[in-house]
């Protein structure tokens, strides 16, 4: 995570650059431009830099009926829709000092963008800040844009700067024992130093909805940058479609790219429970996994390829540490294996597609688990294993 091999960026310009991933929403996209120019930021401080995966001309009318009243910048091509890529587009122009992250589907209330840089970098402040995203519901479909949904929100709550009857963001309500398992990016933001010095730009190959911004909040927990959840800085959501089921076909194979990038026993708790579900229960299956295994020793799986087959262990003891196995009946399973890999992860959410292994061998650990854990690496096992073995393996 280093900066070297980046080009320099001049001194900034400006404040903020308002970074906007877009692709076929112009409807939301033209009031959340009006919500920009309802600011009390002076315009000459920040700018919007939108990145776009399509030569549109909507786009283009739209910026251009603001009559310059806006600094908005478009960056365009013509690929298949990802959001990491199009929000990297956008972010490689951005030029001011401060970056705020923004969905397009967000409106902002007019006191945002002072309150953000005077309270949370204007003293050069080295944080991610994230604020809240009311009227947000991922659970619901939606069948199709409704550009008249919320249009007294213009007068009412964005120019008043109230949230009244615009009930609660659910990370507001629970206790983050996992920051960065709820930075969503529909509205954070970051300096632009930190994207520089640790190159904070998002993983394109995360393909579909979800996780490309946990993945990317992992990073900045590794850099070492706190995320800061901002109580007075919210934004609301505008609907837009949505297929709750497609998206949580993505999220699911998307943890699955999260746990083999970065395999440990909190990606693995993220991906199993959820970024709200792993923070509510956090101690709670902490505990579960510490009765898994006895004292001195952890649990990981094994991955081995015997005879081009490819299998997995999973519950094998390893000392703290030093990652040495301890049962040394285990070792015979990869015994002439031309393919040995430990992963540090329990085994409730593996990093493999569906029926990709000949077969996981369960060892004792996972028998006598908690009965929720148990559940969870059985079907596991199951799901990405085409036979589950059951075995014994005490010889120490």
């Amino acid at each position: 995570m280093s900066s070297v091999g980046l080009p320099k960026r001049r001194a900034a310009a400006k404040r903020v650059s308002v970074v906007v991933p877009y692709y076929r929403r112009i409807a939301n996209l033209r009031r959340m431009l009006d919500a920009l120019v309802e600011q009390d930021m002076p315009k000459d401080e920040f700018e919007v830099v939108i990145g776009c995966l399509e030569y549109s001309t909507e786009l283009v009318q739209a910026v251009a009926s603001l009559n310059g009243a806006l600094a908005v910048r478009c960056v365009m091509a013509g690929e298949h829709w990802n959001v990491a890529r199009a929000r990297n587009l956008a972010l490689r122009q951005a030029e001011a000092e401060v970056l705020l992250l923004l969905d397009a589907d967000m409106l902002l209330p007019r006191e945002f963008l002072s309150r953000l840089y005077s309270t949370y970098f204007a003293r050069g402040q080295r944080n991610a800040v994230v604020g809240q995203m009311l009227n947000y519901d991922e659970a619901a479909d939606v069948a199709a844009d409704d550009p008249g949904a919320g249009a007294e929100y213009g007068s009412r709550q964005l120019r008043t700067n109230s949230r009244l009857g615009l009930g609660h963001d659910v990370r507001w309500t629970i206790e983050r024992n996992i920051p960065w398992a709820l930075c969503w990016t529909a509205v954070v933001a970051l300096p632009r130093s930190a994207l520089d010095e640790y190159a904070l730009f998002f993983d394109a190959d995360f393909q579909g909805w979800g996780v490309e911004d946990t993945e990317w909040a992992y990073r900045l927990h590794l850099a070492g940058i706190p995320i800061v959840f901002a109580d007075d800085l919210w934004a609301i959501h505008l609907p837009h479609p949505r297929d709750v089921a497609r998206n949580h076909q993505d999220e699911a194979r998307n943890f699955r790219r999260f746990i083999a990038k970065w395999p440990n026993q909190d990606t693995e708790i993220v991906a199993s429970f959820g970024d709200v579900g792993s923070n509510r229960q956090y101690r709670f299956i902490r505990e579960l996994t510490s009765q898994m295994s006895g004292s001195g020793v952890e649990l990981c799986l094994v991955e081995f390829r015997v005879s081009g087959e490819l299998m997995l262990a999973i519950g094998v003891e390893c000392t703290r540490g030093d990652g040495q196995v301890v049962d040394s009946a285990v070792k015979r399973l990869w015994a002439g294996a031309d393919h040995v890999r430990p992963l540090p992860l329990v085994g409730f959410a593996l990093p493999y597609e569906t029926g990709v292994l000949a077969r996981s061998y369960l060892l004792p650990a996972v028998r006598t688990a908690p009965e929720d854990l148990k559940t969870r690496i059985e079907a596991e096992a199951r799901r990405v294993s085409r036979q589950s073995i059951e075995i014994e393996a005490r010889e120490k």
